[in-house]
């Protein structure tokens, strides 16, 4: 089953309404983010763009730039 955008539970309740019990559920894509290419439990950081993306659909104004330094 795939939904473009989903409410909270309305995948258990539409499953539940036609008498099936969900078991488990996998959220692939989040806005304009995806998982792809991360293996379950990984994380990453997020680019300069996707941020800018995010902050937009929310309303939130753009931010400068900033770095991260990483400690090696």
């Amino acid at each position: 089953m795939t939904l473009h955008e989903g409410r909270n539970r309305q995948v258990r309740r539409m499953m539940q309404a036609v008498g099936h019990e969900v078991a488990a559920l996998e959220r692939t894509r989040y806005a304009s983010l995806s998982a792809e290419g991360l293996e379950r439990g990984a994380w990453r950081l997020l680019d300069e763009d996707e941020v800018k993306r995010l902050r937009r659909s929310v309303g939130l104004p753009e931010r400068k730039a900033r770095t991260h330094k990483r400690n090696s």
